[in-house]
């Protein structure tokens, strides 16, 4: 999935006590889903409303879904810097990043040790 940064509409819960929890986004899928009865029972008590705001959010290019700004870390996850560097390796070795790449002295490095001591 590839996430977006959009101005677009978001809803919150707002409680009656003035706290704001993020709900979802007005045009996204799950928009669409009924809102659940236990929630439901709350705004028809009046201990929760549902507000809207203009403001960034990821969004997902395909089918819309948001997340908000401050759930960053949720939606940009990175490999484990072992597998990027191992990616790197092979790209390296296979040359895809051109034959200039293999004279680098990270690939160096990294070959000398990978022929020093093969896998078993």
């Amino acid at each position: 999935m590839k996430y977006n940064i959009q101005t677009t509409t978001v809803q919150y819960f707002k409680h009656s006590d003035g706290t704001e929890i993020f709900f979802r986004g007005k045009f996204s899928p799950e928009a669409n889903l009924p809102i659940h009865d236990d929630i439901q029972e709350l705004i028809d008590n009046g201990l929760v409303e549902i507000i809207e705001k203009e403001e960034e959010a990821f969004v997902e290019e395909v089918i819309g879904h948001v997340i908000p700004r401050k759930d960053y870390v949720v939606v940009r996850q990175y490999p484990q810097i072992g597998e990027q560097l191992d990616t790197l390796w092979h790209d390296i070795n296979n040359g895809v990043l051109g034959e200039p790449a293999k004279e680098s002295e990270w690939y160096q490095s990294i070959k000398e040790i990978k022929d020093n001591h093969p896998k078993p």
